[in-house]
């Protein structure tokens, strides 16, 4: 088991300390938090914790109002850390693709096929489509073209963070009732 592994759980008591937990910091965190728990600083040790006591929610929320300071100052490098990976990231895909010189097929490639999806959008929009063709075939194309115009935008302009913050989260939720 692995410090992300345990991030939703620990997230559902302290969020600070889940976001740290999962993140580059995490043996550190995992330390403060096994000894507030009582337990030894290992995942495995502190998801027991959590499971069978019932006071570890409370014991969470008072080790974040103990050193709330720090862990928010340790969020910010968090923070600051991720997103200096991902600035990375994005660059190094650029700089690949002028170092390789590929650039300039590259956005041409990019421009066609965003021409594509954005001209077959409109066409279904105003023109319509074949009616021998089933509304389900049409939608999952549509949705290709939409995921090829998305996946070049990111490319250019990047993708957020808080998406995968926002997968995390729901991942960790629990799930409602559909009437």
């Amino acid at each position: 088991m692995d410090w992300k592994d345990i991030a939703g759980m620990v997230g559902k008591a302290a969020p600070i300390l889940g976001t740290l937990v999962g993140g580059p910091a995490g043996a550190a965190i995992g330390g403060l938090i096994g000894s507030a728990l009582g337990t030894a600083a290992t995942p495995d040790a502190i998801k027991n914790a959590i499971a069978a006591d019932p006071e570890a929610a409370l014991k969470l929320q008072m080790l974040v109002e103990t050193n709330k300071a720090q862990l928010e100052a340790l969020l910010i490098t968090h923070s600051e850390t991720m997103y200096a990976a991902e600035v990375a990231d994005r660059g190094s895909a650029r700089d690949a693709s002028v170092k390789g010189g590929t650039a300039v097929p590259l956005f041409v490639l990019s421009v066609v096929l965003l021409v594509l999806c954005l001209g077959s959008e409109v066409a279904v929009l105003f023109k319509g489509y074949p009616p021998g063709i089933p509304d389900l075939v049409i939608g999952r194309v549509l949705g290709l073209l939409d995921s090829v115009a998305l996946m070049i935008l990111a490319f250019y302009y990047g993708s957020s963070s808080s998406s995968n913050r926002k997968t995390e989260l729901m991942a960790a939720s629990t799930p409602t009732k559909q009437p």
